[in-house]
């Protein structure tokens, strides 16, 4: 599979395709519904399988103040998709030139000229063009000259809750890891390079890995009970994301105790796929108390994991 930069990028490729237009953050069931389609089409119309996105994605160029945090690195994003079939990923540099075509510009340029566009899959919210102007309804009527269908997939329900990349970040804010998962389809998983802390919780007889700070979404403070993987496999940690009040410290992090296994990690990537929050961040009167409480959290993490099977998906060590 292939990431190209752009429709123009694209063009060269001089291949008939089916496309899926979308932002895709979190590659979430609603989403894997989408590419599903998308997949079994191709292969029936002897096309190419292309994912048409965008980056950054466009609210962090229309409405900066509203962005949202990302749940997937634009890497994550493609290689998750990779994952479900796709034979190709186009990034569509997202800028306000880019966003004032119109929607004939669009359907004309972008998925007749450059993409070859057999049948584009897209979601029951997609607008496209000038503004969000343009409904599928209205891609339809511009592609059907040149024989391009429009196919919508309904949006999915997860136990009653749409799966959606908004629900998906709500479940994380609110460390909600198991409503995440059965959204995502997957445990939610955050991974970086493994960076030097301050060596506190060394000191304390927890040693941790402490991931480059992430840009992210960020999940509700406190620790989790995780999974753990830097390549060899998956193994249990109890995870500290968010501050550390009883220190006075006012940097956001990501501290991963490894249980049951020694490993020098620093340079290294690491990634962690979260189960279940444990409890809240606490401030604790006293170093002693806290140790107390994160012996607990230690066996917490042990009990809550250790009848489970390892998770069966890839760990994102791509950065």
């Amino acid at each position: 599979m292939w990431v190209l930069s752009g429709y123009r990028e694209a063009a060269k490729q001089r291949a008939p395709s089916v496309v899926a237009i979308g932002n895709f953050d979190g590659v979430h069931r609603g989403h894997q519904a989408i590419i599903g389609r998308l997949v079994e089409r191709a292969r029936t119309l002897d096309c190419r399988a292309l994912v048409y996105t965008f980056r950054p994605h466009p609210m962090h160029v229309l409405f900066p103040q509203r962005a949202p945090l990302l749940l997937t690195t634009y890497p994550q994003k493609a290689s998750l998709l990779r994952q479900l079939g796709v034979d190709g990923v186009v990034e569509e540099p997202f800028t306000s030139t880019y966003a004032s075509y119109s929607p004939e510009q669009f359907v004309q340029q972008v998925l007749i000229d450059a993409l070859q566009t057999r049948e584009v899959w897209i979601g029951p919210d997609f607008t496209f063009g000038r503004g969000g102007s343009a409904t599928p309804e209205e891609m339809r009527r511009l592609g059907e000259p040149f024989f391009m269908d429009v196919c919508v997939v309904e949006a999915q329900y997860i136990e009653g809750i749409r799966a959606s990349s908004t629900r998906v970040r709500e479940a994380c804010t609110q460390g909600d890891m198991p409503r995440s998962a059965s959204l995502l389809g997957r445990l939610f998983e955050l991974s970086g390079l493994v960076v030097h802390g301050d060596a506190r919780g060394r000191t304390l007889g927890f040693p941790t890995a402490n991931l480059e700070p992430w840009q992210g979404i960020r999940l509700a403070s406190g620790v989790y009970a995780c999974w753990a993987s830097w390549g060899l496999g998956w193994h249990k940690a109890a995870v500290h994301v968010g501050l550390r009040p009883t220190f006075s410290d006012d940097a956001w992090r990501v501290e991963a105790h490894l249980l049951d296994v020694e490993a020098d990690l620093y340079a290294k990537p690491l990634a962690l796929a979260f189960v279940e929050r444990l409890r809240a961040q606490q401030d604790f009167a006293g170093v002693d108390a806290l140790i107390a409480q994160i012996k607990q959290d230690i066996q917490n993490t042990r009990t809550l994991l250790s009848p489970m099977t390892a998770p069966s998906q890839a760990p994102w060590l791509g950065g």
